[in-house]
């Protein structure tokens, strides 16, 4: 009888196992399949994702290539333009080399008679009517009559005899359309592109085609299609799928495919490029595209039976434990175990959940002024009582739907939905207020102070994520530490913005000045009565080494807070000489240039010696080098300003007095001053346009005293014909500003100025 019933028992023990392992098997061969299929379609969209990428850099490369030349034949066309070269007897000589110096093949200008000057490149230039181009030339022309930018087919070159593409732009003078240049090249750079690899261990191969599925780019990469002329044709496509793939790329441009060669599968890509009619023609190798991805399907096929394996040995005993401690795994991982409060996991899920619905909300952080020496006076005991406390006076002070948790230490959270920042800011100095009222009743020798970070976040700026207002919160909480009083600090994006610029200056700029990304700029002082130049400003801009350019009004305060201006001045002082050296040496007579000068360089003790030293080393007459001092420094202490004037003087140099007039101008202390020419500030020209009368008059006076102390003047921010005769009509000596040219690099100043007929 006892047998008989530990039979049964163990039948129905076994019949269970039995069962429990069928079920077992069916979910791990349900979940290998499912697996199996999910790797499956990852390899597939993996290798999708991949021939995309791919065919995209070869777009950008393409692209980039066709906006370079763009850029090339737009500067020839602007300079064609804006100097009236046409018009020269050597324009065909001029365009020749253009034509050679950025290596077209051919580069035809036509002007709006239809007269037709064509440069081929190493065969020199011909004059001819538009018939004797292509016909793809002559459209190219017409279009950039017409003020369009315009592109060609790859076709074969009536006058290379090459095949070639060609763009085309117009030439304006001014507002006017006066002509068309066109400029061919070479389909090779295409090719040379479309050979290359976009990225490391490129797999695909890619080639151009038209609508019709003819070659026009082959790069040389593909093993496939042999001596194929068409795509069409070959074995990518049946009929079918070449209608579809024609119709696709005329309603999307774009059509997607896969197919098997020789045992081996591949997915296909013809995406148009935006070149006419061409399309780009990508295909790649399934397995070489995603190689990891078929040892990763082996590798887990293994994995995934040892790990289901296990799991069905430890699900029950870990049901049961998760089941039994479920609850206090929950407390320990969202709560705080000192104060109650949530913890920043629970903190961030909480937000992260109204994210979804809020449009716009504040976070806020809170934090206890030197904290650490609350512990260290009164021990740990008493911080802890402090930070149960400060939970206690945030709790109450909370509204409905909002949010607050301690981080670690000191730290609390708080979210809310109230975003404007005179109430916020009132509630917190309330509860701030309360901490410290509090604190201060039960340890009275010891002032509790708190500081607090915030950041609001408006409707349009839901795309920041939670991780990038958390920092912004970080950072205007240590703004509002740095004031030992109860603070409320909200973050500011353009006073950050300044910070980073600020930092960015100051810890690159010894690296600048070496790596010479301060690039001279100058702009040319005109005599009003000759109407010539008569010298030039040397101005600054800085090209970082990212390609981005920082303006002076962005480093220069900067430096002279720092002290670096002094370095930067004599960099800026050693560019001038350099250039005027280069000048000379190329037959040139220069200008004088005028170097502006900080107070703090000008005081230097070795002023002087140092200037001598590099006017010396590049044998320049000092008599070019103009040194302009601030208003604002020189009428400071007269006295000693003369004495370093007239040291300078002494030694050819020319000293100006800047932006006269910006200050606290004084016609009496003008006279005391001996300096060899005034600048007028350009704030006296806005003031006349504005209607200022009288701002007139006191210029007249300015200029007629300088000119009974023989001090020629010199007008700053001269931007319209008006501002031009007026200070003409007040016998002003030289004008600078946007009128007569804006600051243009040293070489272009050369170009255009400095070998002024």
């Amino acid at each position: 009888m006892y047998r008989e019933m530990n039979e049964k028992r163990t039948e129905k023990q076994l019949k269970r196992i039995i069962r429990t392992v069928i079920g077992a098997g069916i979910l791990l061969l349900t979940g290998g399949v499912i697996f199996a299929a999910i790797l499956v379609d990852m390899m597939d969209r993996s290798v999708a994702k991949q021939l995309q990428e791919e065919t995209e850099g070869y777009c950008k490369r393409l692209y980039d290539q066709i906006h370079s030349d763009f850029q090339i034949i737009d500067t020839v066309a602007s300079v064609i333009g804006s100097s009236g070269l046409a018009e020269r007897t050597d324009f065909p000589e001029l365009l020749d080399l253009a034509n050679y110096k950025n290596d077209f093949l051919t580069m035809i200008y036509m002007d709006d008679s239809g007269t037709l000057a064509a440069a081929v490149l190493d065969q020199g230039v011909t004059e001819k009517d538009i018939s004797g181009v292509s016909e793809e030339a002559q459209k190219v022309l017409l279009e950039a009559m017409e003020g369009n930018q315009s592109i060609s087919r790859i076709i074969q070159g009536a006058l290379s005899k090459e095949e070639v593409i060609i763009y085309g732009t117009p030439v304006y003078d001014g507002n006017e359309i006066v002509g068309a240049l066109a400029a061919s090249s070479r389909i090779d750079i295409f090719r040379e592109i479309l050979s290359a690899d976009v990225s490391a261990g490129g797999t695909s191969y890619v080639n151009m085609i038209d609508l019709d599925g003819n070659y026009v780019v082959r790069s040389g990469k593909d093993d496939i299609s042999g001596q194929l002329t068409n795509v069409f044709s070959s074995p990518y496509f049946d009929e079918a799928d070449t209608q579809a793939a024609k119709q696709q790329l005329q309603d999307t441009g774009k059509f997607e495919f896969s197919f098997s060669y020789n045992g081996e599968r591949y997915k296909g890509l013809i995406q148009s490029v935006g070149i006419h009619e061409g399309c780009l023609f990508s295909v790649i190798n399934t397995r070489m595209g995603s190689r990891e991805i078929y040892v990763l399907i082996h590798a887990a096929g293994v994995l995934l039976g040892m790990m289901l394996f296990l799991m069905l040995g430890l699900l029950s005993y870990g049901c049961r434990l998760v089941w039994k401690n479920g609850i206090k795994l929950r407390q320990i991982a969202y709560y705080d175990s000192l104060t109650g409060a949530c913890n920043m996991l629970c903190f961030r899920q909480n937000v992260e959940e109204n994210l979804r619905t809020d449009r716009k909300y504040s976070i806020l952080a809170l934090n206890v002024y030197q904290f650490k020496f609350i512990n260290e006076i009164y021990g740990r005991e008493q911080g802890d009582r402090v930070l149960r406390f400060i939970k206690d006076q945030i709790e109450k002070n909370l509204e409905p739907g909002e949010i607050f948790c301690r981080e670690t230490a000191d730290i609390f959270y708080i979210y809310t939905t109230e975003t404007d920042k005179e109430r916020l800011e009132k509630r917190l100095k309330i509860l701030m207020d309360s901490v410290t009222r509090v604190a201060s009743d039960a340890k009275g020798d010891y002032q509790l102070l708190l500081c607090c970070g915030a950041a609001v976040v408006e409707e349009n700026e839901k795309s920041q994520t939670l991780d990038e207002i958390m920092t912004h919160v970080m950072l205007a909480l240590e703004r509002a530490k740095e004031v030992h009083q109860n603070n409320v600090m909200f973050f500011d994006k353009e006073l950050h913005q300044k910070e980073i610029l600020g930092n960015y200056v100051e810890s690159h700029m010894n690296q600048a000045l070496e790596d010479r990304e301060f690039q001279l700029y100058l702009q040319p002082k005109i005599s009003l009565n000759s109407g010539k130049t008569a010298g030039a400003e040397a101005l600054v801009r800085w090209f970082k080494s990212d390609g981005g350019m920082i303006y002076p009004d962005q480093f220069i305060p900067l430096f002279e807070a720092n002290g670096f201006c002094v370095q930067f001045d004599m960099y800026m002082v050693e560019s001038v000489c350099r250039k005027l050296r280069e000048w000379i040496d190329q037959g040139a007579e220069p200008f004088p240039v005028s170097v502006n000068q900080s107070k703090r360089t000008f005081y230097e003790k070795d002023y002087i010696s140092w200037l001598i030293k590099i006017t010396d080393k590049y044998r320049i007459p000092a008599e070019l080098i103009t040194l302009e001092i601030l208003e604002g420094f020189a009428f400071e202490n007269v006295e000693e300003v003369n004495r370093k004037i007239e040291g300078l003087q002494e030694k050819g140099f020319r000293v100006s007095l800047d932006d006269f007039g910006s200050e606290y101008s004084s016609m009496n202390t003008l006279g005391k001053i001996r300096i060899n020419e005034l600048k007028l500030d350009r704030w006296f020209l806005k003031d006349v346009a504005e209607g200022k009368k009288n701002v007139k008059v006191i210029m007249e006076q300015i200029i007629e005293l300088a000119h009974k102390l023989n001090i020629p003047t010199v007008v700053e921010g001269v931007e319209t014909l008006e501002d031009h005769d007026m200070i003409r009509e007040l016998h002003c000596d030289y004008g600078q500003g946007y009128y007569y040219s804006r600051p243009v690099s040293a070489d272009e100043f050369f170009a255009s100025w400095l070998n002024q007929e």
